[in-house]
């Protein structure tokens, strides 16, 4: 019986997460960020979706709260890169929440928009199979 327990809450979480995804592809971010908040109340161990509520609340203008987000993220997986790169961005942007929403929201969406690393291209040379 507990076992059977344990499937259907585990059959949810990935049902919760699915959607919550789902939602963020279509850049529908209150409906992210609240069927995020459903998940870590069920699940308060589930760092992924402490990790996606922080990108919605980004997305939403609504830095404080993705502040939090992240560090609860952190609280519950110390090591998280995710949480730990996002808080030192937030970090850099000073005077963040004072803005008007509506500019908030501009900023959030330009957040993940900035250079994260470098990259470059590498030519691979296949010798000729057929002469």
């Amino acid at each position: 019986m507990a076992s059977q327990q344990e499937e259907d809450r585990t059959r949810l979480g990935r049902r919760l997460s699915q959607e919550a995804i789902a939602l963020a592809v279509q850049g529908r971010w209150e409906e992210a960020a609240s069927t995020n908040r459903t998940i870590v109340e069920r699940f308060p161990d589930d760092v992924a979706a402490y990790n996606r509520l922080g990108r919605a609340l980004i997305e939403l203008g609504r830095f404080g709260e993705a502040e939090e987000a992240y560090n609860k993220a952190m609280e519950v997986d110390p090591g998280n890169a995710i949480a730990s790169k996002n808080l030192e961005r937030l970090k850099t942007w000073s005077g963040v929440g004072k803005l008007e929403p509506a500019k908030a929201r501009s900023l959030g969406r330009d957040f993940f928009a900035s250079p994260q690393g470098k990259t470059g291209s590498v030519s691979i040379l296949l010798p000729l199979l057929y002469r």
